[in-house]
């Protein structure tokens, strides 16, 4: 390999992308110049035997794969790779969560009884950041089944409440009680409870209120 390429990546005080400039245009150039680099050793020990099985060679093509494409033979970083993607090569396993940043995280059950001296945790399912909260609920379900301690209602956030979810709590004998979305506000066909006629003894929707401006047949 050419002393150029070598020497860019000893370790230094440093390291790489704290030597440069804190420009964006520096940046930018550093990016593709390590997606460059990444690809031509790709390509330089693709086949060799002795390189291709070794573990930073497999990290580093992963890393391109998801951070990088070919198009025409010319490399493009992707400008929003997803969440899950590697953030860190010493910690294969962490994701990113778009808000929360990288690294994991944890989904919590806890008792919520106003009569309790003291509320416990009752279980606890550590995830990766990218993983989205609704298909939260049937690990925590079988949590707290294997442990005898499946509740008669579950009160979670509006992201845990997919109707999904609520049946696979209603197969379990479980009540899941979450807000609905809110409706958007250029969704001129969205309706809520206001718009629909509700029988009042078995409060239950029996039909939309044809008369409401938001209810679209």
């Amino acid at each position: 390999m050419p002393e150029e390429l070598r020497t860019r990546y000893q370790p230094s005080g440093y390291l790489l992308f704290g030597d440069v400039k804190k420009d964006a245009e520096n940046r930018r150039l550093l990016r593709e110049q390590v997606a460059q680099d990444m690809h031509d050793l790709t390509k330089q020990f693709a086949d060799d035997e002795k390189h291709n099985t070794r573990s930073t060679f497999t990290m580093l093509v992963r890393v391109f794969n998801e951070q990088c494409e070919v198009i025409e033979d010319t490399i493009e970083i992707r400008e929003h790779p997803g969440g899950d993607v590697i953030q860190n090569t010493s910690e294969p396993d962490a994701t990113r969560d778009g808000k929360k940043g990288p690294g994991y995280q944890v989904q919590l059950a806890e008792t919520c009884d106003e009569e309790n001296d003291v509320q416990l945790i009752t279980a606890a399912i550590p995830q990766t950041a990218a993983e989205p909260d609704s298909g939260a609920i049937e690990p925590v379900l079988d949590a707290l089944e294997r442990n005898h301690l499946t509740p008669e209602a579950m009160l979670a956030d509006t992201a845990y409440g997919s109707d999904d979810n609520v049946q696979t709590c209603e197969a379990k004998g479980v009540e899941l009680v979450s807000p609905t979305p809110g409706k958007k506000a250029d969704d001129a066909c969205a309706i809520n409870s206001d718009d629909c006629v509700v029988d009042e003894t078995t409060i239950t929707v029996r039909r939309p209120d044809s008369g409401s401006p938001n209810c679209c047949s």
